[in-house]
């Protein structure tokens, strides 16, 4: 059992790919998992540290704007796919799994010109030109957001799964990291997350911001600043009287995500569903550059669901970010609704059904069993305890009612399995009620909701006299069932003065003199005609 694994460049690519490789080797120690990517990515570095084999393929993304760097990365391009293909002969996989970047396209091109099986997925509402392309060639594309159908050609192979998360992201542990980051267990916690690469314009915000939490010793940081910023942010860290925990990057963000009460960060898609899946209010800056400006698509389905605050990189000030970060904090109630909006628009069995499709194409290859993912993290203050917030089957509001093995509340329909559908209906066209004598009227009649024709039957409480409507509503007069106004008609006059008090009654004359029940299929009144 064989598979390559490709893609990278940046943490979004990567992430999804390491999570999907470690649940393979987790279900089956015998697969064997190669990574292909860039020498110039991350993925060169991360990959041996998670235990995984590498190679390394000499390529280049090409350039937005045409130019000279286009004709250079077209010939790394063409070279990369020859290379690829050698690789994959030797290598011989039954599958190839790619997350997208352009450390990807030439391996996935190698890929369909050796007929080896392609299985996409797509991290971001708007997707990547090279998982676009790729797309045409691959047998199944799993995509995490449902918006992003209308940018695939073809649509019969589409999987809406979700991210998948790295098992470390739900294992956090805040116990753990209080010892970690050197935390106080009775401070609010604002975790600040500038990406894998970190984000200028928030560690800038953020050294405005911290001065005007001098007044909160209720308050910590943990910021991670990338590595371009990370002195500077450092050295003014110290200046401040707030606690503060700062590092070029964080590797174990489950303890980081469990130790945070609130996040500011970017709204990468990798970054969201893991906010998603650990239940955690955020303040949303979206990387205004971002491609197709997918960053903030992104942010805005969290914020319109009320998961998060979103704002615009433009207007990011210290400021504006110390004014937003008090008043989520200040309002209790505001962060457990918020946390229970990212809950419910989580994904957390993505990683299982990803393993699931890649198991199909391998032979021998035992997929995992479908259960109820875990939700939310543990030992979260102030949410209870337990299994996890918004674990299957919480009782809370809005938690647990539409997971899988979750609570359903809202009780059996009875209308939910009837053959009749939801509006009562008469006997059908031509049946002769009980009590062995048809309805006076004239001819047309109600049959179920929109028939026409048949021997007549008084339409709906609310019809008129004469033949009955083709609707439960609709005007009597010729039978021929047509459209009409729910208001009188010819033959009988209107009835629905009277309607209130004949229901107290139990039923309701029908024109022509006969008394036509309230309940289920219409049925006459025994004895005939009243």
């Amino acid at each position: 059992m064989k598979i390559v694994i490709t893609g990278g460049g940046t943490g979004g690519h990567l992430y999804p790919a390491l999570a999907v490789a470690d649940a393979l080797k987790s279900q089956n120690a015998e697969v064997e998992i190669l990574f292909v990517g860039s020498e110039r990515g991350m993925e060169k570095e991360a990959v041996p540290e998670a235990g995984h084999n590498f190679q390394a393929l000499d390529v280049i993304g090409f350039p937005r704007r045409p130019g000279l760097g286009s004709i250079r990365a077209a010939i790394s391009f063409a070279r990369a796919i020859s290379a690829a293909r050698t690789l994959l002969r030797t290598f011989a996989p039954e599958v190839v799994f790619s997350t997208g970047g352009y450390a990807s396209a030439a391996v996935v091109v190698a890929a369909w010109l050796n007929k080896i099986p392609i299985v996409l997925q797509e991290q971001n509402s708007v997707p990547g030109l090279t998982n676009r392309m790729a797309s045409r060639m691959a047998r199944e594309v799993h995509l995490a957001f449902a918006g992003a159908r209308r940018y695939f050609p073809r649509r019969r192979h589409l999987r809406l799964t979700g991210n998948p998360l790295r098992a470390q992201v739900m294992a956090g542990s805040r116990q753990r990291a209080l010892r970690l980051f050197r935390l106080d267990e009775d401070k609010l916690t604002v975790l600040v997350l500038g990406g894998s690469q970190g984000a200028h314009s928030i560690n800038e915000a953020v050294l405005g911001a911290l001065p005007l939490f001098s007044g909160r010793p209720d308050i910590q940081f943990v910021i991670q600043t990338g590595n371009l910023d990370h002195d500077r942010v450092m050295d003014k860290c110290n200046e401040v009287e707030v606690k503060t925990w700062v590092r070029r990057f964080i590797s174990n963000v489950g303890d980081a995500y469990a130790s945070a009460d609130l996040v500011v960060c970017r709204s990468g898609a990798m970054t969201l569903s893991e906010l998603c899946a650990c239940g955690l209010p955020s303040i949303l800056i979206p990387y205004p550059h971002a491609t197709a400006n997918h960053q903030w698509i992104n942010a805005e389905q969290l914020s319109e669901g009320g998961a998060a605050v979103l704002i615009a990189d433009k207007n990011l000030t210290g400021q504006l970010l110390h004014e937003t970060i008090e008043s989520c904090l200040a309002d209790k109630r505001r962060l457990r609704e918020m946390a229970v909006n990212a809950l419910r628009m989580s994904r957390p069995d993505a990683t299982a059904k990803l393993v699931r499709a890649l198991g199909r194409f391998l032979p021998g290859f035992e997929p995992p069993q479908e259960t109820a993912p875990p939700y939310g993290r543990p030992e979260r203050r102030g949410y209870g305890s337990g299994p996890g917030r918004g674990a299957p089957g919480d009782r809370r509001p809005g938690v647990g009612d539409r997971r899988p093995g979750g609570a359903d509340r809202r009780g059996p329909d009875p209308r939910r399995n009837d053959p009749r559908g939801p509006y009562p209906r008469g006997p059908q066209a031509g049946q002769v009620p009980q009590g062995g004598q048809v309805p006076q009227g004239a001819p047309g009649g109600q049959g179920s909701p929109a028939s026409q024709g048949g021997q007549g039957w008084q339409g709906g409480p609310r019809s008129s006299g004469g033949g009955g409507g083709g609707r439960p509503n609709a005007r009597g007069g010729d039978g021929r069932g047509g459209r009409g106004r729910p208001r009188g008609g010819s033959g009988g006059g209107d009835q629905r003065g009277a309607r209130d008090a004949q229901r107290a009654e139990g039923a309701v004359p029908a024109a022509g003199g006969s008394a036509v029940t309230q309940d289920g299929p219409r049925k006459a009144a025994e004895g005939g005609s009243a």
